[in-house]
């Protein structure tokens, strides 16, 4: 029933902007799609069925036939999705796959973005910067290959905890290199940081920002697979002061 679909999906952005960890602590949402190398400001797609949440640059990527338990071929409801303006930040992917991963990346103001998203999170770091001037930068990385270790990283890799706190640190530096390449002689004025490989084997984080009263604050909800339930967590971020020489905090 579209007609219906679309009031709910409505109901729940409207929701998402005003009662944000109501939301997330209620629903599975998921970002895919973003298509870039950087941040940029585009119409997305948001879609709702039961408790989850679909969103996307893609109209397609937000309608119900990608929605758990619906039917894969589907695609009757793609007109239920509803369409708001946003950020997105796209991830970057390894080294060996994206030449643009060190890049500077920009810094925006809320301005008409109501939303903040990028990719779903497996095992992927990203980094929300603070500037001077109400300016802010988002950073997604992906963890570079097993295959780019030395055997000694080889080694450690053998168990799930020394590939996350490996993959881990080597994904700092990447980060704070963008960072200086993106502040124009200054340092942003705080952080946050959310690095997903210690529960990528059992679940995935998804990072979304909310434009309120003409600023950003940034949310993460964590979905943690335990057979066939789906346990959330979500919770409102806090900033980390940013110093010269930073041993991240992370969440």
């Amino acid at each position: 029933m579209p007609a219906q679909d679309t009031i709910y999906a409505r109901r729940q952005l409207h929701k998402l902007y005003t009662e944000p960890l109501s939301v997330l602590s209620s629903n599975i949402i998921s970002v895919g799609g973003l298509a870039g190398n950087d941040t940029q400001s585009v119409p997305l797609y948001f879609g709702a069925r039961l408790n989850e949440i679909r969103i996307g640059m893609d109209q397609r990527t937000a309608d119900h036939f990608l929605f758990i338990g619906a039917p894969v071929d589907d695609r009757s409801n793609v007109d239920a999705v509803v369409r708001c303006t946003g950020l997105a930040s796209p991830m970057r992917g390894h080294i060996a796959s994206n030449a643009n991963r060190l890049n500077q990346t920009i810094q925006v103001q809320p301005g008409a973005n109501k939303l903040w998203v990028t990719d779903q999170q497996t095992g992927c770091s990203v980094l929300i910067l603070k500037w001077p001037g109400g300016f802010f930068s988002m950073i997604h990385l992906q963890p570079n290959g097993d295959s780019e270790f030395n055997q000694l990283g080889d080694f450690i890799n053998r168990s799930d905890l020394g590939l996350a706190v490996q993959k881990n640190a080597w994904l700092r530096p990447e980060l704070t290199e963008v960072t200086a390449r993106s502040g124009n002689g200054n340092n942003p004025e705080a952080y946050i940081l959310v690095q997903s490989l210690h529960i990528a084997r059992a679940g995935a984080c998804q990072v979304i920002g909310v434009n309120v009263n003409g600023t950003f604050e940034f949310y993460l909800q964590k979905v943690v697979v335990a057979g066939s339930v789906f346990n959330l967590s979500a919770q409102r971020m806090q900033w980390t002061p940013w110093r010269d020489y930073i041993p991240y905090l992370t969440y």
